[in-house]
C-alpha cells in the first residue's frame, strides 16, 4: 500500500501511529538509524541538552525489529526532560504553526488498504473529546506514553490570543481511559489564566532606572532607550507595568571602543532591554531570569565636530 506523507504524517499526530512515524522516517533519512542521526544532530542545534534519541516512534530500541539502533540496548528508550520537550514544543509551533491544523483535528478515517480506520485523536482535551474544557479552548499538541515513561502530554491552548505551553510527564496511567495527565494539564493551564495577566508593553515603552548607553565622539555622550517594538510578558496577579524595571545593554558590534559609533538616528535598535518584575521572579527556557527585548534610541544623536573631539581628548589627558 502507498501513502502520501500527508497522511503518515496525520497518522502519526492524530492517532499516535507508530509505523506512520517509520515510514516518514524513512522517507527523511533513508533509514532509521539514519533519521535518528539526523535527529540527534538537529537536537543539539537546538539547544536540547538533556535528550537520549533511538526510535523515530519513542517505542524502545528493541521493539522496533529491524528499525533498531544500532549499538544500543534493546530496552533504551527515548528521553526529554520537561525542559526539553517545552523548547522543541515553542519551537515548532514558531517554525511551523500549520502543524496546530493537523493537532486540532479530533477524528479522521485512515485508508489502511483493506479498509479505513477510524483515528480518533488521542488528545482528550480537544473540544468534543473525553476530557475537553470549555474554558481551555485546546489545540495540541500531542501524547505519549511508555511503561517507563508513563502518561506523557506536551499540550497548547491559545485563549484570548495568548498561547501557552505546558508539560506533564510521568502521570498515573492505570489504563488507556486513565484521563491523569489531561487533568494535571487542566491545572497547570488554569494556574497560569487565574494568576497571571497577559500584558502588552507599547514599542516606545521606558522602564525605571535604565541605564543609558554610552556613544563614542558623539554630541552627546550618552543616549537613552526605550522598546523598539510591542513586547508581551507574562505579569502575576498583583504586579503592574509600573514595578518592571530594565536594565540596557548595548549591540557591541555598533559599538567604537567604549561606546556607540555616532551619529545615531532616533529610533535606531542599538542593543537590548533586560525586562524584570519588583515582586515577580522570572524564569525562561534558556535559563535567563529576565525578559529579553529590543532596545531603540530615545533620541538623535549628531557627531561631535573635530574642535570638541579633540577637546575632550586633551582633557581626559589631565
Amino acid at each position: 500500500q502507498s501513502y502520501t506523507v500527508r497522511e503518515l504524517y496525520q497518522a502519526t499526530l492524530i492517532y499516535s501511529a507508530n509505523g506512520a512515524a517509520m515510514a516518514l522516517a524513512d522517507a527523511v533519512g533513508g533509514t532509521q538509524k539514519n533519521f535518528i542521526d539526523l535527529a540527534r544532530k538537529e537536537a543539539k542545534k537546538m539547544g536540547l541538552k538533556d535528550v537520549e534519541l533511538y526510535t523515530a516512534n519513542g517505542l524502545a530500541n528493541g521493539e522496533v525489529k529491524d528499525g533498531k539502533y544500532p549499538g544500543a540496548a534493546d530496552d533504551a528508550e527515548n528521553k526529554f526532560s520537561a525542559k526539553d520537550m517545552a523548547i522543541l514544543s515553542q519551537r515548532l509551533i514558531k517554525d511551523y504553526p500549520e502543524v496546530l491544523k493537523t493537532t486540532k483535528i479530533t477524528r479522521m478515517k485512515f485508508n489502511n488498504g483493506t479498509d479505513q480506520t477510524e483515528m480518533e485523536n488521542w488528545n482528550w482535551m480537544l473540544p468534543g473529546l473525553a476530557k475537553a474544557y470549555s474554558e481551555l479552548p485546546v489545540d495540541g499538541l500531542k501524547t505519549g506514553t511508555s511503561d517507563s515513561a508513563g502518561a506523557c502530554f506536551a499540550a497548547t491552548v491559545n485563549k484570548d490570543g495568548h498561547r501557552l505551553i505546558t508539560i506533564v510527564l510521568g502521570a498515573k496511567h492505570d489504563s488507556q481511559e486513565d484521563l491523569s495527565r489531561f487533568e494535571e494539564t487542566q491545572k497547570l493551564m488554569s494556574y497560569c489564566y487565574n494568576n497571571y495577566t497577559y500584558t502588552s508593553l507599547a514599542k516606545g515603552t521606558t522602564f525605571k532606572k535604565t541605564n543609558a548607553l554610552p556613544v563614542y565622539h558623539g554630541k552627546d555622550l550618552d543616549v537613552k532607550v526605550s522598546l523598539a517594538s510591542k513586547t508581551d510578558v507574562w505579569l502575576k496577579s498583583g504586579v503592574s507595568k509600573d514595578q518592571l524595571s530594565a536594565k540596557a545593554v548595548g549591540n557591541k558590534k555598533l559599538y567604537k571602543k567604549d561606546g556607540l559609533q555616532a551619529p545615531l538616528k532616533k529610533g535606531q535598535k542599538v542593543g537590548t532591554l533586560q525586562i524584570k518584575a519588583k515582586d515577580q521572579a522570572m524564569y525562561f527556557l534558556d535559563g535567563t531570569d529576565y525578559l529579553s527585548a529590543d532596545a531603540q534610541t530615545t533620541t538623535e544623536v549628531k557627531k561631535a565636530n573635530i574642535f570638541v573631539i579633540g577637546w575632550r581628548a586633551i582633557t581626559s589627558l589631565f
